[in-house]
């Protein structure tokens, strides 16, 4: 089953609806959620370690006064928290949970950030807790936070975030360069967008998550994106039936290549053959000699240049038709005629799937409504292209901006980026796979016929587009351990999507 991501923002609602709705208390709610922590941390910490818990005012802070309680129970016997929370701003929760260390004896060392950050200086810990900030932070951080989270990230130990590390924005994924940095995030209910995001998988080594004792349907109603495992796959695309044919999953249009570049429309055709398609059409002015022997080429008429011409747009229009899926890009230029063709034939055509990728999105602007039927597939510089956005402030905006324009355009958009991103404009799914070897030619060719072989089969737009780039990123993942990342090449993901699918 697919795991949800919250932002912020849901996170905070889905607190208050427990709490409104089904009655349960905040203290009850923190409560869960520290000795679910504590019993997480039993698989990483040791009876005789040495430990520190950071705490902060906010029910982060009170999340790390429970932990610790909890630690204690369970016999962990040298917890020193370490606190710079101030009585007049904590929460309810928080103070009870405070007052409950006071009242055991708890070793509670208090005092400004200044100094607890002396007091950090002056012992080594085994493992060090941070529960300083929370999921309501951001990048932006005071001075005295900067200093302490510099004493606690030059420490050697095991380093624990409590929901979210300190300094990193929960919904950007955007960080402060003295943002807490965690061997491990114990995070309440669900991940968090902002894990994901701006290379912050490089940036802790692995994610667990405490429960609230609410179950995952409980969760979903909340959360706009999600991320897909292995079995998703089996799942939403099914089993073949004994008694079927070719006819029962779906005819693929591949409009794609020129004589220029044959080789992408062999990789889209190839990788949608492979995927599962019944039939797979290639329309094209050239054919590479590696294309399958499967897949039924159709000879169209070109320009002196070799490209596809719009002398094409009936022959066309009656395969369009007769199709489940068309993807159209690949290979195929940016002939200012070529272009004008695409736009028409989609424009023809509303109720009919598209995928469209590569010069294709050159036909189509950001003010463009289009529907839900076209998948967009933009990489980092065609996204720049078409909101006429700087790179930069795509790379460093990427999320946010692809929500936009999926919205704005009225379509599904598939950003090729790290991670990859699929949103419809309230939707959001993140591919949380895939690796460097990936980062070669051909492999975004590939990924469209992916695409267009999932919707041909059956499923929905937007599940093809995310569905389709966990698969992609999935077969990447093997052909790197098959062929590793520096040698692998996009027919090498191809191959392995008969691993995969």
């Amino acid at each position: 089953m697919s795991i949800s991501v919250l932002t912020k923002d849901e996170s905070v609602k889905s607190d208050n609806y427990a709490m409104t709705h089904y009655g349960i208390p905040s203290q009850i709610l923190m409560e869960n959620a520290a000795r679910s922590a504590a019993q997480i941390l039993t698989e990483y910490i040791k009876m005789e370690d040495e430990i520190c818990i950071l705490c902060g005012s906010g029910n982060n802070g009170g999340d790390g006064f429970a932990l610790a309680r909890h630690l204690d129970t369970l016999g962990f016997g040298k917890i020193s928290v370490l606190s710079i929370a101030e009585l007049s701003k904590m929460s309810n929760e928080t103070k009870v949970n405070y007052e409950i260390c006071q009242k055991m004896n708890l070793k509670v060392i208090e005092g400004n950030p200044e100094i607890i950050t002396n007091e950090l200086n002056q012992k080594n810990y085994n493992c060090y807790i941070e529960a300083l900030i929370g999921v309501g932070g951001s990048e932006n951080l005071r001075g005295d936070i900067i200093k302490l989270l510099d004493s606690v990230n030059s420490k050697i130990g095991f380093k624990v975030a409590i929901d979210m590390p300190a300094g990193m924005n929960s919904d950007t994924g955007k960080k402060h360069n003295s943002a807490f940095r965690a061997n491990l995030i114990i995070t309440m209910l669900a991940p968090k967008v902002g894990f994901f995001l701006n290379n912050n998988k490089n940036y802790f080594d692995e994610i667990r998550i405490a429960s609230l004792g609410l179950n995952d349907d409980f969760i979903r109603q909340f959360a706009s994106a999600k991320f897909y495992e292995t079995h998703d796959i089996e799942k939403m695309i099914g089993k073949r039936e004994m008694n079927s044919s070719k006819f029962d999953y779906g005819q693929v249009l591949i409009i794609a290549g020129s004589r220029k570049y044959p080789g992408a429309a062999a990789l889209t055709a190839n990788a949608a053959t492979r995927c599962g398609s019944g039939l797979v059409y290639l329309a094209s002015t050239a054919f590479h000699n590696a294309l399958a022997p499967e897949i039924i080429q159709i000879h169209l008429k070109s320009d002196s240049g070799g490209f596809i011409c719009p002398d094409n747009f009936g022959e066309l229009s009656k395969m369009v038709e007769k199709c489940s899926s068309i993807a159209i890009g690949p290979g195929i230029g940016d002939e200012p005629e070529t272009l004008t063709l695409i736009r028409n034939i989609v424009e023809k055509f509303p109720d009919k799937k598209f995928v469209i990728d590569a010069d294709a999105i050159k036909a189509f602007t950001a003010n463009d409504k289009l529907n839900m039927n076209v998948i967009l597939t933009p990489h980092i510089y065609e996204f720049a292209r078409l909101t006429k956005i700087a790179p930069k402030d795509i790379s460093e905006n990427y999320y946010e901006l692809t929500k936009h324009y999926a919205g704005k355009m009225n379509c599904i958009i598939h950003l090729k980026s790290v991670p990859a991103i699929t949103f419809d404009g309230k939707r959001q799914v993140i591919t949380t796979i895939g690796n460097p070897g990936m980062a070669s030619g051909g492999s975004g060719d590939v990924l469209t016929g992916i695409f267009a072989s999932l919707s041909a089969r059956g499923l929905s737009q937007f599940e093809a587009a995310s569905l389709g780039s966990f698969v992609h990123a999935k077969s990447g993942d093997i052909a790197a351990e098959k062929f590793s990342q520096n040698s692998m090449i996009a027919s090498d993901i191809i191959e392995c999507l008969k691993w995969v699918v």
